[in-house]
């Protein structure tokens, strides 16, 4: 805008007109527009972020500078340029009370959970941070109650001292003729000092009173062990002498070299056991035991250097025989030399290392096809190992699998039988020998296998059990719907029908009634045919049937008989049992109130045949 301003200013002092007035004084010319706009980008530039620790003062520095140029910028900029200083101060502002409330909350969540505790010294910290925080009348209401509630802690935790100087007293003098070792009373009589003192650096020193009869109580626990301390001060002595006649006993050393170590053994053992010595004598002793090891170091190394060698003209000598014998024969000779090698007496670390090493670049090459042999027959191994392992975790997650699941494994199963068989051959009957004539033995695996198959096998009769359990059940509820069916009303059927519909019904019991379901149009049952449905039933279970049922039991007795001698087969009595069931569901009853008494009948039977 001032730039047109101008330009119009630059056009008219141009146009010259003929007989105009002299203009009127124009006011001063305000900044250009681009000084103007980089002046405000480059104080909106310097805006703080909300959490900058200074943030206020760096606003009042650039609203300073804003009034500083203020006459300077057009009004509408230095209005904009305003309203954004206050909306960042508002924003600070914000930022700020935001974390004052989290800090006061933070510390207010401290002092809570200290004085709960109760722990004053981090409570006291606590309520000094939000003391520094509490700026309004209710904070200060709420800091004097917790003021209140730490003062009372204070009062509570100096009692709690004095009880507790008051327990090491009693624990001081529990401790005279309690029967401790002495050296477990002097123990027992430092950790109560050790407790003492705790206390005197957390609540100050107690009264003199209490601290002398404190001493006083250790003192009079302590003194009857002092005869055990004497006692322990003669051992000092006794064990002063054994060093002092091992000391004479080393100045003459032993040339073989296991005496020699034996002897290192007994000298580092004492230097270990200076503390069983009087304390003005260790030092003496310790400076003399040190003397004689170096010694026997200096023995040691010079039978190293003789087993050393002994090991190299051993190493000769092997190189001789490898050389001169049969490649058939070195893998004998490097057994051979193996072993004697075991026997020889040993170098010091690093001649015995190196000694090491020519001894393997000798026999290394000889056990090398050896090696690669068995890594060969190692890797089979692993590779059977892994294929049986395979087929264990099939069978163990099949055994763990949900019923539905299991009731589609038996392909599975046979698959893994035949991938076992495949794996890991029958035995014989009469197992073979080895060539070292000893019997082979079954695969490692073999009767986890047959666990885990068991296992599966167990958990398929059970999900098919439990299936048959169900259709039955379902097959059981299916004649009481209906029942029902038949006697509803147009508009109560459907609710009926797709009851009907979910049952988890076998397909061969849902194939039977579903004329009964599609039109009803089925001949119902008489009393007599049903009754001999359920007859059958007990019969073929071996339950007894009522009284009034006998004549026809023992018809149906005698036609089962007559069947059976003329040879026709008959079926397992539990899909007997169901396809009775089957035709007795499937047809109404002249007397539905017949049902339910005919299938308890019928239940009975069956949970005969199931036991």
């Amino acid at each position: 805008m001032a730039e047109v301003a101008l330009a119009a200013a630059d056009d008219a002092g141009r146009a010259e007109p003929a007989a105009a007035p002299p203009p009127p004084p124009q006011p001063a010319p305000e900044p250009a527009a681009a000084e103007a706009e980089a002046f405000a980008r480059d104080l909106l530039a310097d805006l703080p972020a909300p959490e900058q620790a200074d943030a206020e003062a760096v606003l009042a520095a650039l609203s300073n500078r804003l009034e500083a140029q203020a006459d300077a910028l057009p009004e509408a900029e230095r209005r904009r340029l305003r309203r954004r200083l206050a909306d960042h101060a508002a924003r600070v502002a914000r930022h700020r009370a935001k974390t004052l409330d989290q800090a006061w909350t933070e510390a207010r969540e401290r002092l809570l959970a200290a004085l709960e505790a109760g722990h004053p010294g981090p409570a006291r910290e606590a309520l000094q941070r939000c003391a520094e925080l509490a700026g309004d009348e209710a904070r200060q209401r709420a800091l004097n109650a917790w003021r209140a509630r730490l003062a009372e802690l204070e009062r509570w935790q100096h009692w709690a001292d004095r009880q507790a100087r008051a327990r090491l007293c009693e624990q001081a003098a529990a401790l005279h003729g309690s029967g401790l070792h002495p050296d477990a009373l002097a123990t027992r009589i430092r950790e109560l000092q050790e407790a003492w003192e705790q206390l005197d650096a957390v609540d100050g020193k107690a009264a003199p009173g209490l601290e002398r009869r404190f001493r006083a109580h250790c003192a009079r626990a302590l003194a009857p062990a002092r005869p055990y301390f004497e006692k322990r001060d003669a051992l000092r002595q006794q064990h002063a002498a054994e060093v002092e006649a091992l000391v004479e006993r080393s100045a003459e050393l032993p040339e073989e070299a296991g005496a020699l170590r034996t002897l290192r053994g007994e000298l580092v053992a004492a230097l270990r056991e200076l503390h069983r010595l009087p304390p003005g004598q260790r030092r003496r002793f310790g400076q003399a035991l040190r003397e004689r090891l170096d010694a026997v170091e200096q023995a040691i190394r010079a039978a190293q250097e003789a087993a050393a060698l002994a090991k190299r003209r051993r190493l000769a000598r092997l190189r001789r025989e490898l050389g001169a014998s049969a490649p058939e024969l070195r893998l004998a000779l490097a057994r051979k030399a193996q072993a004697e090698w075991q026997t020889l007496p040993r170098a010091d670390r690093a001649t015995e290392q190196e000694l090491r090493t020519e001894l393997a670049q000798l026999l290394d090459p000889l056990f090398a096809g050896e090696q690669a042999r068995r890594r060969q027959h190692d890797a089979r191994q692993a590779e059977a190992e892994a294929a049986a392992t395979a087929i264990l975790d099939e069978l163990s997650a099949l055994a763990a699998a949900p019923p539905e699941r299991l009731l589609q494994a038996r392909a599975q199963l046979e698959q893994l039988e035949a991938r076992w068989r495949a794996l890991v051959p029958t035995p014989d009957p009469a197992p073979r020998s080895d060539r070292r004539g000893r019997p082979r033995r079954p695969h490692p695996l073999e009767s986890r296998y047959r666990k885990a198959r068991d296992a599966a096998e167990a958990a398929l009769a059970l999900a098919l059990q439990q299936q048959q359990k169900a259709s039955i059940h379902a097959l059981l509820e299916a004649g009481a719907l209906l029942d029902a069916l038949d006697a509803a009303l147009d508009a109560e059927r459907a609710p009926l029908r797709d009851r009907l519909q979910t049952l988890p019904l076998h397909p061969e019991d849902r194939a039977a009634l579903e004329p009964r379901l599609a039109s009803g149009a089925v001949s119902a049952l008489d009393p007599e045919q049903a009754e001999r449905l359920v007859v059958e039933a007990e019969l073929l279970a071996g339950v007894d049937s009522p009284s009034g049922s006998a004549a026809l039991r023992r018809t149906l007795q005698m036609q089962r008989l007559a069947r059976r001698l003329e040879g026709e087969p008959e079926a397992p009595p539990g899909e007997a049992l169901r396809s009775l069931l089957r035709q007795l569901q499937a047809s109404p009853l002249a007397d539905p109130a017949q049902r339910q008494a005919l299938l308890q009948r019928w239940q009975l039977a069956w949970e005969a045949i199931a036991r």
